[in-house]
């Protein structure tokens, strides 16, 4: 526990941890929302290990992060809820929905916002920790606390939902990638 009193290891924790954090939030809320709840995640995530230390029995630091993140994810949740019409926000974005080749990185950015809208919060959820790329549906599996096949499952209605609902973002998205010369699957 007195490597983690270290500040050199509390720099490299927020090196190696605040990129993949404000990523997971940013894809949920936006990036322009991401900034405090990556903060949020990394003062709990502080607190915590001062408080009760790492425990093995709750993976790396790596995991326990994005578990405080889930949970300070699924207050921002609850807060939206409270205090915005989501409804009226998907009819905005269906009606005015740009072509793909219109599209910029911001505005495909938001669009992909609004799919998530599309999803249920199980669904959403496996997304968001997917989009990170670095953690597997087995280690989302563990951290969400349910079986595989469930989150197999999730992720398979989120895409075909994504898929339905969103063809516009994803010609823009693939034809801005081909340029790029990536692959994807």
């Amino acid at each position: 526990m007195t490597d983690t009193l270290q500040p050199d290891f509390w720099n490299r924790a927020v090196e190696e941890l605040g990129p993949p954090l404000y990523r997971y939030f940013g894809v949920r809320l936006g990036l322009q929302e991401a900034s405090d709840p990556t903060q949020e995640t990394l003062l709990r995530l502080y607190r915590y290990v001062l408080n009760v230390g790492l425990k093995p029995s709750k993976g790396n630091m790596r995991m326990l992060a994005f578990g405080i993140a889930r949970n300070v994810l699924k207050e921002s949740w609850r807060s939206q809820q409270r205090h915005s019409s989501a409804d009226s926000e998907l009819a905005d974005f269906h009606a005015d929905a740009p072509s793909p080749h219109e599209l910029s990185p911001q505005e495909a950015a938001l669009s992909l916002s609004s799919l998530m809208e599309l999803l249920s919060p199980d669904e959403r959820e496996v997304v968001s920790l997917l989009v990170d790329r670095d953690l597997s549906l087995a280690e989302i599996a563990v951290l969400i606390d349910c079986p595989l096949n469930t989150v197999k499952s999730h992720l398979h209605r989120a895409r075909k939902k994504m898929a339905e609902h969103g063809n516009r973002l994803e010609r823009s998205v693939s034809t801005s990638t081909s340029e790029k010369g990536d692959s994807h699957e």
